[in-house]
C-alpha cells in the first residue's frame, strides 16, 4: 500500500500483532511516521480505560482545566532549577512515532527541581498532544480560564535516586513530575520518521521565556495506567506556534483497525478528555505561585486601567496586587512611554494610593509595579496602550496647571510652537493628581491659530509664554535652569504621600487648610433621652450626610497655618504630606540640635480639647521610625501617663505605624529607656505597661522626683482598615477602660492612629461626649467636632465615623454602664429586680433593648461573624451553620455550631481541620437524647475518610463529676492523607449541662475541666447543641465572664451576652435564659468571696448583702 508520504507495508501475525517498515524517502522533511511496534487489535478507548486500569477512575486524574478564580497562592514554593538543561541533547536523542502520540526520549542528564518538592527529579521523555488542524484549536490537554490550544509539549521526569528509568519508576508507583508546555513547534521536529536520530538541540530552549508563572497540582499520567502520582507543573506562559508548524504534526499517520484490517490514517486529537470529576477535587491543590528571578517583593497590580481626560492627562487606576511576599507596600512606580514622537523615553514617578494622572502629548504604553519598604519593586502589571484623543494641527495649545508645569522653547515644528505640561520624574501625590484631573476639565484654554510665522511673531510668542509661565510660578521653586538654547524645564511638585483613611469614601477630605474663620455651634446640646430618636431621624432622613458636609464646609477652609509641618526640615518627620500639624495648637518639644546642627522643637501633633478641659488630649501621627525618639520625648516632656492606640502596625500589607516600643525587655530610643513591665491581651484591646526613664537624669539627682515614670498602653486591635468597627459595644469599653486609667493623670492624654486625625477623632469625639452624658446628661457632637476641628486637621474623617460615634453614643444611653466590681454585684442584681413605676424591672427593661423573644427556629447565621470552610473535591460551597463567638482573650474564642447532620457530618469535620480546632464541647439540649444519638464520630476501628485527612479515635476515659454524672473524654487524630501533619482533638461529651438537678454552683465545674486543657490548646473551641443554640451560648458566656472576673474582679453580663446575640441572632430568646447568666454569675462571686472574705467588703468597710451559700439565689432573683 502507498501514499503520497511513503510506500509503506505491513502484515498481520496471528491476527494479534502488526508491523510496519518505513521505506526512506528522498527528502525526510516529507517523511511521516506510521506506527511502528506490535499491539493488541483490542485498542482501548478512553471510556474503556477503566475496565482494565483501575487509577483511571480515580479521583485525581488529569488533565484538568485551571481556573484561576479557584487557585491559592503559596509563597513557599521554591524557584525551578533546570541543571543541565543549557547542554545539547546527544547524539543517540530519538524522535518516534509511538502510535499515540510523537515521543522523544532523552539521554542526558538533565535534571529539575524546586516546585513543592524536595525531590530532584531526572527528565526522561518528551510527548507531545494535539487536535484537528483546520478544523479546531482544541488539541492540548490543559486549558487555562476553559482555552484550550492547539498544541501541548508535555516533559515527563522521574526520580533518579529510586528508580533506574521512567518505566520502572511507574510500575514501583513512585513520584512523577510533569512540565506541560503550551508553545510553537521549532524546526528540529520537521524530521518525524518512525524513529529518527535528532540534530543536537538545546532543551531549555524548548520552555517557555519566563518560568516563574505556573501552576502546579497533584494529578496523573494522562494515558494508561493513569498512575496518580503525577505532580504537574503547568506553565502560565504560552509560545506561539504558526500554521505551517503544526502542520507537521496533523500530518502524522498512525494505523487504526477497521474490523479485521488495519487502515492507515493520520493522528489527530490524540488529547485525553479533561477529568472533570477530577477536576473538581484537584482544585483544591491548585496552586497559582509567582516567582521570579529577580527578587521582587509582591504580584503585579491588578485591573490597571487608564481614561484620558483631555489632549494630555490620563487618569490610571489600578488595584492592590494579589500577592505581598513577607514585606508591606510603601508606594506605587508609574512608567509610561509615549509610543510615537521623538521622545521614547521611559519615564518613571512614584505615587500613594490606587490612582493616578500622567501628563502626555501622544499615545503611551502605562505599566504599574509595588514598590515596598524593603526596597524591592514587585512584578510589573501588563502594559496598558492609551490613544490620546488628537488634536488639531491647526491650532497652538496652552495649557498650565500648578502642580506640574515646564516650559520647552526648543520644540519648533512646522511652523507651530507648543507649551506643553510635562510630567517626569514627578513625585507628586494621588490626591493632587486627582484633584488636577478634575480641574483640567474646566481650565481656560486659549487656542489661536497661526498662518505665516515671522521671525518677529515668533520672538514675540515666545516672550508672550515667558512672562506668562514667571507669573504662574513666581509662587513656586524653580528646579533648574539650563544652558541658552537648550530645552528649558520649569518643574514645581508637591510631595508624594497622601493620608486616606478611606479611598472609597466620598466624605474624606484631602484639600489642604487654609486660613481660619470662626466656628458657629449652630446645633445645641441634646438632652439623652431625646438623643436616640434624633439620632433614628438622621438615619432616615440622610441627615448625617447634611451635618457631616457642613462640617467640612466650615471648617476646611479655616486659614490656619502649618508652616512648622511644611518647612522642608520637617517634612520628612510626617507621615502623611497633607495631615499636618496646626501652628497654634502645635506640641512643641524642647528645642534639640539634630544631627545637623540644627534645631528642632517638631513631631506632628497637636493639643485637643476635650470636656471641660483645654488640652486634655494630644492628637499624634502613628510614630515613624525615625520619629519613635521624638515620640517619646514627647511623653516624658509633656508627663503623659496613658497612650491610647488605635491601629495595628501593619493593616492589609500596608506599613501603618511602626512599632515604637520594646517587644520585650528594654530599649533605647535616643536618651529614654523603655522597658515593657507587662501586657495582658484581651478579644479586641491589648494593655501594655511601660517604665520611661530618662538616662540623662541620674537616680536621685532631683530630690523628689523619679527618674522612671509609669506609662500603660491601651492598644485597641479590632478597628478594621478603611472602616469602622462592626459593634459599638467592645468600643466603648475600650473608650471607659482606658478614660478611667486617666483620671488621676496630670499630663494628657495621646491618642493616635496612623495619621492621627479619623480614628483618633473618633476616640476624642467618644469619650468627650461620655463624660458629658456623665455630668450634664446631654449629647453635643455636631458642635464638638466643629470645634476640635479647628485644632487638628480632619479629625473625624469620614462620613461613615461620624455616623459610628451617633450610633456608640445611642447604644451607651440605651445600655448604660453594665460592668459590675465583683463587690457590687449583689447589689446590683438587686437593683436590676426592683419594679419601677410601671412594674416592669430594670431586667426586663435591659433584656429588651438587647434581645428579643423568639425560638431556636429564629436562630440565624450572619455573614459578619460566618464560620467558612473549604468545598469538598470543589463541590458545594463553604456554608456550615456555624458563628465565631467572641470570648474573653480572643475575638474568635469560639465557634458555636448544631449538632452535626448525617449529610454534614464530614462538613463538621472539616471545619475542625480547617480552623485547627483542637477542643470540641457537645452539650445536648434535649435531657431526654439518647446516649448514642447524635453520633459522628468514628469507632476505634473505623476512621472517617474526609479525602485529604481522615479521623481516627484513640482513647476514651470517662470522668466522674461532684454530682455523679459522667462525662466521656475522647481523643482523636486527624491525619492529612497527602503529607504527615497530624492534629490532635479532644472530645467533651457532657450528657446533661446544665443539671437542672444540681446545684447553680455545680455549673462551672465542667467549664473549670475545661478551661484547664485550654491553656495547652490552639484555635477556636467548637461549642455545639442540639440547634447550636442556648445552651452553647450559655456555656461561651459563663466562660468568658469567669474569665473576666478572675482577671479583672468585675463582670459583665450585659456585654457578654449581647455580643452573642449579634454574632449569633437567636441564642438568647427569653427572659429566664438571661436571668439565669446573672444566678450563676451571683453562684460564683459567692464562692470566691466564701474562699476570701475579705473580698466581700465594700470600699467603706461595710459588708456587702450577704452572699454566703445560706442564701438561696432562687429567692434572690
Amino acid at each position: 500500500v502507498s501514499s503520497r508520504y511513503c510506500p509503506c507495508i505491513w502484515f498481520f501475525i496471528h491476527q494479534t500483532c502488526c508491523s510496519c517498515l518505513c521505506c526512506p524517502c528522498l527528502n525526510c522533511l516529507d517523511f511521516k511516521c506510521i506506527y511502528p511496534k506490535c499491539f493488541s487489535l483490542g485498542t482501548l478507548n478512553q471510556k474503556n480505560w477503566g475496565k482494565k486500569y483501575s487509577a483511571c477512575n480515580g479521583a485525581k486524574q488529569s488533565p484538568i482545566n485551571i481556573d484561576e478564580d479557584l487557585t491559592q497562592v503559596n509563597v513557599n514554593l521554591k524557584k525551578l532549577k533546570f541543571h543541565g538543561w543549557e547542554k545539547e541533547t546527544l547524539e543517540d536523542t530519538f524522535i518516534r512515532n509511538t502510535g499515540k502520540t510523537v515521543e522523544i526520549n532523552l539521554t542526558n542528564d538533565y535534571y529539575v527541581s524546586g516546585g513543592g518538592l524536595d525531590t530532584i527529579f531526572k527528565a526522561s521523555k518528551i510527548t507531545f498532544h494535539w487536535g484537528k488542524c483546520n478544523v479546531s484549536s482544541d488539541g492540548s490537554e490543559h486549558s487555562l480560564e476553559g482555552q484550550k490550544f492547539p498544541l501541548e509539549m508535555q516533559i515527563y521526569c522521574y526520580d533518579a535516586d529510586q528508580f533506574t528509568d521512567f518505566e520502572e519508576a511507574i510500575k514501583g508507583n513512585g513520584k512523577l513530575r510533569a512540565l506541560s508546555i503550551l508553545f510553537e513547534v521549532n524546526k528540529i521536529y520537521l524530521c518525524v520518521t518512525k524513529q529518527a536520530a535528532l540534530e543536537p538541540f538545546t532543551l531549555l530552549n524548548l520552555l517557555p521565556n519566563a518560568t516563574d508563572k505556573y501552576y502546579t497540582y497533584n494529578g496523573s499520567l494522562s494515558t494508561p495506567p493513569c498512575s496518580e502520582t503525577v505532580e504537574w507543573i503547568v506553565f502560565k506562559d504560552t509560545i506561539s506556534i504558526s500554521e505551517d508548524q503544526l502542520a507537521v504534526f496533523c500530518e502524522v499517520l498512525t494505523m487504526q483497525q477497521s474490523g479485521y484490517v488495519m487502515l492507515m490514517d493520520y493522528l489527530q486529537n490524540n488529547f485525553r478528555e479533561q477529568q472533570y470529576n477530577s477536576h473538581l477535587y484537584c482544585l483544591i491543590n491548585i496552586i497559582f505561585f509567582h516567582l521570579f528571578f529577580l527578587p521582587v517583593c509582591s504580584s503585579e497590580p491588578e485591573n490597571v486601567q487608564s481614561d484620558p481626560k483631555n489632549y494630555t492627562s490620563l487618569l490610571v487606576t489600578w488595584e492592590r496586587p494579589r500577592v505581598v511576599y513577607d514585606t508591606t507596600i510603601e508606594r506605587f512606580a508609574v512608567f509610561y512611554q509615549q509610543l510615537d514622537g521623538e521622545d521614547q523615553t521611559k519615564h518613571e514617578f512614584l505615587t500613594d494610593g490606587y490612582q493616578d494622572l500622567v501628563t502626555v502629548n501622544s499615545s503611551s504604553f502605562i505599566q504599574r509595579v509595588a514598590v515596598c519598604s524593603n526596597g524591592l519593586y514587585g512584578k510589573y502589571s501588563d502594559q496598558v496602550i492609551v490613544d490620546m484623543p488628537l488634536e488639531d494641527p491647526g491650532k497652538w495649545s496652552f495649557e498650565l496647571n500648578t502642580f506640574t508645569c515646564a516650559v520647552h522653547f526648543s520644540e519648533f515644528k512646522h511652523g507651530l510652537f507648543r507649551f506643553s505640561p510635562t510630567a517626569e520624574a514627578s513625585n507628586s501625590s494621588h490626591e493632587s493628581r486627582i484633584g488636577l484631573a478634575e480641574s483640567l476639565e474646566s481650565e481656560k484654554k486659549t487656542v489661536i491659530p497661526l498662518v505665516v510665522v515671522s521671525a518677529l511673531t515668533f520672538i514675540c510668542l515666545v516672550i508672550l509664554v515667558d512672562q506668562l509661565a514667571w507669573q504662574q510660578l513666581s509662587s513656586t521653586q524653580l528646579k533648574s535652569v539650563p544652558s541658552r538654547g537648550e530645552k528649558m524645564e520649569w518643574k514645581c511638585f508637591q510631595t508624594a504621600h497622601f493620608y486616606l483613611e478611606d479611598n472609597t469614601s466620598p466624605r474624606v477630605i484631602s484639600a489642604p487648610p487654609a486660613p481660619v474663620f470662626p466656628v458657629s455651634d449652630d446645633v445645641g446640646a441634646i438632652p439623652i433621652k431625646h438623643f436616640p430618636k434624633h439620632v433614628a431621624d438622621l438615619h432616615a432622613s440622610n441627615g448625617f450626610s447634611e451635618e457631616f458636609e457642613e462640617i467640612q464646609s466650615c471648617t476646611v477652609d479655616l486659614g490656619i497655618t502649618s508652616d512648622s509641618s511644611n518647612h522642608p526640615d520637617n517634612k520628612n518627620k510626617n507621615r502623611y504630606i497633607n495631615i499636618v500639624a496646626y501652628d497654634h495648637t502645635r506640641v512643641k518639644l524642647a528645642q534639640l540640635a539634630e544631627k545637623d546642627g540644627k534645631l528642632t522643637d517638631y513631631i506632628n501633633a497637636n493639643y485637643v480639647d476635650g470636656y471641660n478641659k483645654p488640652k486634655a488630649y494630644i492628637a499624634a501621627q502613628g510614630p515613624l521610625k525615625s520619629t519613635a525618639e521624638d515620640f517619646w520625648r514627647m511623653i516624658w516632656e509633656h508627663n503623659v501617663e496613658v497612650i491610647v492606640m488605635i491601629t495595628n502596625l501593619v493593616e492589609k500589607g500596608r506599613r501603618k505605624c511602626d512599632q515604637y516600643w520594646p517587644a520585650e525587655g528594654s530599649e533605647e530610643y535616643g536618651n529614654f529607656l523603655v522597658t515593657q513591665k507587662s501586657f495582658h491581651v484581651l478579644a479586641y484591646y491589648t494593655v501594655r505597661n511601660f517604665t520611661l526613664r530618662n538616662t540623662k537624669i541620674k537616680k536621685g539627682s532631683q530630690k523628689g522626683r523619679s527618674s522612671g515614670r509609669i506609662v500603660t498602653q491601651y492598644h485597641y486591635t479590632q478597628w478594621p482598615d478603611m472602616g469602622v468597627p462592626e459593634y459599638t459595644l467592645p468600643v466603648l469599653t475600650f473608650v471607659r477602660k482606658a478614660s478611667h486609667a486617666k483620671r488621676h493623670a496630670v499630663g494628657p492624654v495621646v491618642v493616635h492612629c496612623s495619621a492621627g486625625v479619623g480614628r483618633t477623632g473618633t476616640y476624642i469625639v467618644l469619650d468627650s461626649m461620655l463624660q458629658q452624658i456623665q455630668h450634664e446628661g446631654t449629647v453635643n457632637i455636631f458642635g464638638f467636632l466643629k470645634h476640635i476641628r479647628t485644632q487638628r486637621n480632619y479629625l473625624v474623617q469620614t462620613e461613615e465615623q461620624y455616623i459610628f460615634i451617633h450610633d456608640a453614643l445611642v447604644e451607651a444611653i440605651l445600655s448604660k454602664e453594665t460592668e459590675v466590681p465583683e463587690t457590687h454585684i449583689h447589689a446590683y442584681v438587686n437593683s436590676l429586680l426592683i419594679p419601677g413605676p410601671t412594674g416592669k424591672t430594670r431586667l426586663e427593661k435591659q433584656f429588651k433593648v438587647s434581645f428579643r423573644l423568639a425560638s431556636w427556629n429564629d436562630l440565624k447565621v450572619v455573614e459578619r461573624s460566618r464560620v467558612g470552610i473549604s468545598s469538598l473535591s470543589g463541590e458545594g460551597t463553604d456554608y456550615i451553620n456555624a458563628s465565631y463567638i467572641m470570648g474573653y482573650y480572643q475575638s474568635n474564642e469560639f465557634i458555636i455550631t448544631q449538632h452535626p447532620l448525617l449529610h454534614t457530618i464530614k462538613d463538621f469535620w472539616r471545619m475542625i481541620w480547617d480552623h485547627n480546632a483542637q477542643l470540641i464541647v457537645m452539650l445536648p439540649d434535649s435531657q431526654n437524647m439518647a446516649e448514642d444519638e447524635f453520633v459522628y464520630w468514628p469507632n476505634k476501628d473505623e476512621p472517617i475518610n474526609c479525602e485529604s485527612f481522615k479521623v481516627t479515635m484513640i482513647a476514651e476515659e470517662l470522668k466522674c463529676l461532684s454530682n455523679e454524672e459522667k462525662l466521656i473524654i475522647q481523643d482523636f487524630i486527624l491525619e492529612a492523607t497527602q503529607d504527615d501533619y497530624v492534629l490532635e482533638v479532644r472530645h467533651f461529651q457532657c450528657p446533661k449541662w446544665p443539671n437542672p438537678d444540681s446545684p447553680i454552683s455545680k455549673t462551672f465545674e465542667l467549664i473549670s475541666i475545661i478551661k484547664e486543657e485550654t491553656s495547652n490548646r490552639d484555635g477556636p473551641m467548637i461549642v455545639h447543641d442540639e440547634h447550636g443554640g442556648v445552651t452553647a451560648g450559655t456555656f461561651c458566656a459563663l466562660t468568658t465572664l469567669m474569665h473576666q472576673l478572675e482577671n479583672e474582679n468585675s463582670v459583665d453580663v450585659y456585654q457578654v451576652a449581647k455580643m452573642i446575640n449579634l454574632m449569633r441572632p437567636g441564642v438568647f430568646t427569653d427572659i429566664e435564659q438571661y436571668q439565669f447568666l446573672y444566678k450563676a454569675v451571683l453562684s460564683l462571686v459567692s464562692t470566691r468571696q466564701e474562699e476570701n472574705p475579705s473580698a466581700s467588703m465594700d470600699s467603706n468597710g461595710s459588708a456587702l448583702p450577704d452572699g454566703n451559700a445560706a442564701e438561696s439565689l432562687e429567692s434572690l432573683v
